[in-house]
């Protein structure tokens, strides 16, 4: 009834016409090839192939014909009859062309690649289709120019020479991926091209690759998120999950995939964004890599204006690499940087766990001014000398906030020749380090405030919880005017609290801390003595038990006397604050 009434409408009104539906298959259809079928057949039509497989030279596709495997997906196979340059070639056009349940095979005969979209060959779509060359040799299973694809529930498996998908040098295809599956798949990369519009919603794969899953050399507008990948290094070198060079105006978000490596010799940096042009977000990953040889870094920010580093986690045990560098940011231009609720648990026995900035001076300092690092937690080896569990170097006026660092030499590092007026080292905690705590290198004026510094019983600390001192990398820059307000320094093993040399006393403040127990020491002066530190330091300060939680909760207990004992410093909004980082009721929203 509803038909009848659209036909009568139809006859009144201009509508246009229904699209025939034709047939192919070995006999009793209206073609028994897809050739016949693309020259029969007009744009708008349906053609329903029937089970087989189909061999023949290249084909052309020119309509707007939508080509249906009517017997199921994967039942229709195309295949080269003899050996030539490509399966398939899409040609240009704005046509609503559309495969659905095909399978494109370049395993035998094919030189090039299994499909060729041509430039400008637009609206073109796939749906529940296998591309693949297992054992043969093409160069790529798609090539592609500038044309707009859209790829769902579809399969990439086998071995191409070069790429799943490359694209043409100085085109830019918008390529959407929904439920992407890469199979079995060995190559150098999985995509491979020049500036991409890349989307891609979900999907697995399984490859081993010498290069990357994803890699493009100056990217356009990309969205890779939901993807659950497996990966190893066909070789000895090294292979990325995701990496982009070069600079464009664009938008970059690598967010919520899996990631796992396994019996890679060495990798690359595993998520890498560098050039410049780029707004960055890379957030809520999951990156696994247990193995004894990692090199570089999980994530790797590079010279982009706007960086957003959050809620990632990266599982790096089983790593021995001094080299590798989990979370790495640094700039050449002027950039905003958060970085921010990542869990990170590392094994390496050297660098950095999270660097923002970087470790020497260099011609690229205070680019990244005012960078946030908060609400990170750092799990590194313990009785470790060397791994810094996070580094802001060379930049000022940064916040360092609500972290929680776990063993390595040195918890958090604050170093260059700055001079800060904002900003601030606070809401931190920091256990069982081996060489400091908090080390500040060559910083002026750096407020230090309501963090706790807690060293379990048994565990010695030669420098100190927080550490003063000269930065000797970059010409014995000073770190005179530190303030440190509020915090809890609770030693368990009568390790000095606070260490400041004499080339940076000048200027220091400190008070309203808990020192349990208190062992300091300012230039060449030592303090033992309660009486004799608040004649020059903490005047308001504490020298009892802070009464935690436990030896493994930092929260205070009710009665605790650091509740309600500090001085407020404008980042909470109770007057006067609790003593610490962890308070006993008061809401520490960076810390959730």
């Amino acid at each position: 009834m509803r038909r009848l009434f659209l036909i009568l409408v139809c006859l009144l009104i201009a509508c246009p016409a229904w699209g025939a539906t034709k047939t192919v298959c070995g006999s009793g259809c209206d073609y028994t090839t897809l050739a016949q079928a693309e020259t029969g057949a007009s744009s708008g039509d349906t053609v329903n192939v029937s089970l087989g497989t189909y061999s023949q030279a290249e084909i052309t596709f020119t309509k707007g014909i939508s080509w249906v495997a009517i017997d199921g997906t994967g039942t229709v196979t195309i295949t080269r009859s003899a050996s030539g340059q490509r399966n398939v070639s899409i040609a240009a056009g704005n046509g609503a062309m559309s495969f659905d349940g095909f399978i494109f095979d370049g395993t035998t005969n094919t030189i090039a690649s299994v499909v060729n979209i041509q430039d400008g060959a637009n609206n073109k779509t796939f749906t529940n289709c296998t591309f693949k060359a297992t054992g043969g040799t093409p160069t790529q299973l798609i090539f592609l120019y500038t044309s707009t694809a859209t790829f769902t529930n579809c399969t990439f498996s086998g071995s191409p020479t070069t790429a799943g998908i490359s694209v043409a040098t100085n085109y830019a295809p918008t390529l959407t991926f929904t439920g992407l599956s890469i199979s079995s798949f060995t190559s150098t990369r999985f995509l491979s091209g020049a500036k991409a519009i890349l989307t891609i919603a979900g999907g697995t794969g399984s490859a081993s690759l010498s290069g990357e899953l994803f890699y493009l050399t100056s990217a356009g507008n990309t969205s890779i998120s939901g993807v659950t990948a497996t990966l190893s290094s066909n070789g000895t070198a090294p292979s990325s999950f995701f990496k982009v060079n070069g600079t464009a105006a664009s938008t970059i978000s690598i967010a919520s995939n899996n990631i796992t490596y396994n019996n890679i010799y060495s990798l690359d940096h595993i998520i890498s964004l560098n050039g410049g042009g780029f707004t960055v977000s890379v957030t809520k990953n999951t990156v696994t890599a247990k193995h004894a040889s990692q090199t570089n870094s999980a994530i790797y920010v590079m010279s982009q204006p706007s960086a957003t580093v959050t809620g990632n986690t990266i599982d790096f045990n089983g790593t021995t690499s001094n080299t590798v560098v989990p979370i790495f940011v640094q700039s050449a231009i002027v950039s905003n940087v958060n970085v921010s609720k990542n869990t990170v648990h590392s094994t390496q026995t050297a660098k950095q766990v999270i660097l923002v900035g970087t470790d020497t001076s260099s011609i690229n300092n205070n680019y990244l001014d005012g960078a946030t690092i908060s609400g990170n937690k750092v799990y590194a080896l313990l009785d470790n000398t060397a791994v810094h569990c996070i580094e802001y170097g060379y930049n000022k006026n940064g916040t360092v906030l609500g972290n929680y660092v776990y063993g390595g030499n040195y918890g958090i590092v604050i170093k260059g020749d700055e001079t800060y007026t904002t900003g601030q080292v606070a809401y931190n905690t920091f256990k069982d380090q081996t060489g400091e705590q908090l080390r500040v290198k060559g910083v002026k004026n750096l407020p230090v405030y309501n963090n706790t510094f807690y060293l379990s019983s048994g565990r010695t600390l030669p420098n100190g919880q927080l550490y003063i001192t000269v930065n000797s990398d970059s010409d014995n820059a000073t770190s005179t005017g530190t303030i440190a307000k509020n915090n809890i320094f609770s030693s368990q093993n009568g390790q000095y609290t606070i260490n400041c040399d004499a080339n940076s006393s000048s200027g220091l403040v400190v008070d309203y801390n808990i020192h349990y127990p208190l062992k300091a020491i300012v230039g060449a002066t030592a303090y033992t003595d309660w009486s004799t530190w608040q004649a020059s330091y903490d005047s308001h300060g504490i020298n009892t038990d802070p009464l935690f939680v436990s030896a493994t909760n930092y929260h205070l207990q009710s009665g605790s006397p650091a509740s309600g004992a500090g001085v407020n410093i404008g980042l909470v909004h109770l007057d006067p604050p609790d003593i610490g980082a962890e308070p006993y009721l008061q809401y520490v929203p960076w810390r959730h």
